[in-house]
């Protein structure tokens, strides 16, 4: 079924101001279909399928020891991260749009026996939200922010640099984030611009505490020596088993990144695609 929504002020000068912001705005907005003038303002119109839910148990995504990844973000007292979803497409929650993800901060002593297994799911995953079993190898690599949260004269000097280059490899743009799955580090705001992740308990901003991307690379300058030898080629499946190792994909193979304010209690969280 097609949906309209009243668009912001903001918005709606996005979209009048040329056809490639109306291009990242589709890109931003699930089912995406079109825009209508209407009286009282600028219509969206998107795509949104309504189907029947039933009870299922959570799939567990990726779990994180504080001992394991020394820069991953936590609470006070806790060295453990399970994040799980509900491997379907969450219409209802604008802000949350795609799987339904939830965070569960703990502590490792805490856990009693393990499960063998995680329970089966009684409702059929979507199979962009299934993730094949892998072993993490975490490394550290260092990042810088996003261009447009340097200091403001840094930060114009940075956008000149790359306005004025085209080799990928020589770009603060491509060189500045890793790509890929990570925990912690910069976030990438390459679709939207910048856009605050602000705590609506603390109104600090929150941090970026994992990042679930549908490609590892894209064929980009963050490839390890591993991949090197490999030509980026969706027909190849080296390729794509080193660009796509967890089979997850999200938005329009975009990425999925988790904020949350630490201090907060109960640690409340944002999720944005990118």
């Amino acid at each position: 079924m097609e949906e309209e929504t009243l668009a912001s002020p903001e918005l709606a000068a996005r979209l009048r101001r040329s056809s490639y912001d109306r291009y990242l705005v589709a890109r931003e907005i699930p089912g995406f279909f079109g825009v209508v003038q209407r009286d009282g303002g600028t219509y969206v119109i998107a795509h949104v399928e309504r189907m029947e839910t039933a009870a299922s148990p959570l799939r567990p995504v990726v779990q994180l020891h504080a001992a394991d990844v020394p820069d991953l973000p936590m609470p006070s007292g806790m060295d453990l991260l399970q994040v799980l979803w509900c491997p379907h497409d969450h219409h209802e929650e604008r802000h949350q749009y795609g799987a339904a993800v939830q965070l569960r901060w703990r502590r490792a002593t805490d856990v009693g026996e393990v499960r063998a297994a995680a329970p089966a799911p009684t409702v059929q995953a979507a199979q962009e939200y299934t993730v094949r079993p892998c072993v993490l190898h975490p490394e550290q690599v260092v990042e810088y922010p996003w261009w447009q949260e340097l200091p403001e004269e840094l930060g114009r000097r940075v956008r000149d640099h790359d306005d004025m280059r085209q080799h990928p490899e020589h770009l603060y743009f491509h060189l500045s984030q890793a790509t890929g799955w990570k925990a912690g580090g910069c976030a990438r705001w390459d679709v939207s611009e910048l856009k605050p992740m602000v705590c609506d308990g603390c109104a600090d901003p929150m941090e970026l505490v994992l990042t679930i991307a549908s490609r590892e690379s894209a064929g980009g300058v963050w490839r390890t020596v591993e991949e090197a030898h490999l030509v980026p080629s969706p027909a190849d499946p080296a390729w794509t088993a080193a660009d796509e190792p967890t089979g997850v994909t999200v938005g329009r193979r975009a990425d999925l990144r988790i904020f949350a304010c630490l201090s907060c209690p109960g640690t409340p969280y944002l999720l944005d695609i990118q």
